[in-house]
């Protein structure tokens, strides 16, 4: 008994030393497991976003494709759809609080001058829409598609 009671006299601070030790393993570990919540939460929010623009992407090139009521038949008419387009740049969705900046633009160059026949009589341009906002640092989508214009 003489024994067993000098042992545990003699070390009686490692205990306090060992649980010192466990508390600081689970603080780092916590530490990491939050930074790895945020980083997620983080990353959910930017895909949100980027789902958000590509869609508002995707809506500008089917207004540029559709017409929106803007007949057109010559090059000059698809340079009107695109002002057109670019009348309303900012757009903001309800629930959401950022808003999307969307610049659309066509190249006026035909993308095939040598070989028309392949397109039938229409002729193909190539339309680009941007879609940028700030999350918190500057994010953009690009899109890009072709329309045939007679």
């Amino acid at each position: 008994m003489d024994i067993l009671f000098n042992f545990s006299k003699k070390n009686k601070g490692f205990l306090m030393i060992d649980a010192i030790v466990a508390v600081v393993i689970v603080t780092v570990a916590l530490v990491a497991l939050s930074y790895l919540y945020t980083q997620g939460t983080k990353a959910g929010i930017m895909a949100g976003s980027s789902e958000r623009a590509m869609e508002i992407g995707a809506q500008r090139i089917e207004f540029l494709k559709k017409g929106a009521g803007v007949g057109y038949s010559a090059d000059n008419g698809l340079a009107v759809l695109v002002t057109a387009a670019n009348s309303d740049k900012v757009v903001k969705l309800d629930g959401d609080n950022r808003e999307y900046l969307v610049e659309s633009s066509a190249n006026l160059a035909q993308v095939s001058d040598t070989d028309n026949n392949n397109y039938g009589r229409d002729k193909l341009y190539k339309i680009v829409v941007t879609v940028s906002w700030t999350d918190p640092a500057a994010e953009s989508v690009r899109l890009e598609s072709y329309i045939a214009v007679e």
